[in-house]
């Protein structure tokens, strides 16, 4: 398992948090504040353990392709060390996806109807299984639904697209091409010309110097 560009950005969001100094590392000082906040107890003993757990290059420290390593061990239900448990708050926040019952970790997270959260790969049509973006989701009779399928399975939809259709048909048969262009002359497009036949607005110009010209 590796993490995307995008999800390595969020995750040194939260490395940037531990890293109080700024130093690009977090050492044992910056990590007591970080069991701390977790509300973990700790001795230096474990500290130090914490820190030889992921420390590759024998620094004493924690880089953050180190904290990677520690987060990718999480996400993948690992973690059960003190600074696994030091960290796993951060990335997650106890909420469990509706679809399949797992931990969502927050680079996965979607926010679903109702306040739920979603794994992102989880939040499909139950329709069609399409995955939904963000925001574009419908709710009908308890189902959630691509736009499409809701537009498919709700009668009141169904019957409003079948009334703008049956408008715009009507609009279309009833109109008269512009003598300009020759394309069809809506009425929100048309203003009437000479003999009283219709024009799309920008059409109507005087043919010799295309300066436009009023309505009849």
């Amino acid at each position: 398992m590796s993490f995307s560009e995008a999800e390595k950005a969020e995750l040194k969001k939260v490395f940037d948090t531990y890293d109080l100094d700024s130093s690009g590392s977090v050492d044992k000082k910056e990590l007591a504040v970080v069991f701390q906040k977790a509300g973990i107890s700790f001795t230096d003993d474990i500290l130090q353990k914490s820190i030889r757990e992921v420390d590759t290059n024998k620094d004493g420290q924690i880089q953050f392709d180190e904290f990677l390593k520690i987060a990718e061990a999480i996400k993948k239900g690992e973690g059960s060390s003190h600074l696994s448990q030091a960290v796993s708050g951060a990335l997650f926040d106890g909420s469990t996806c509706p679809r399949c019952n797992k931990k969502v970790f927050f680079t996965e997270k979607l926010d679903g109807p109702n306040n739920s959260v979603w794994h992102k790969k989880c939040f499909t049509c139950e329709k069609c299984s399409k995955v939904i973006k963000a925001g574009e989701f419908q709710m009908f009779e308890g189902k959630l639904l691509c736009q499409g399928c809701e537009e498919k399975l709700n009668p009141e939809k169904r019957e409003a697209k079948k009334n703008a259709r049956a408008s715009l048909k009507l609009t279309v048969s009833g109109s008269k091409p512009c003598p300009r262009c020759g394309a069809v002359v809506f009425q929100q497009t048309s203003v009437v010309g000479p003999a009283g036949v219709s024009w799309h607005k920008a059409c109507l110009t005087c043919k010799a110097c295309t300066k436009p010209l009023e309505p009849d």
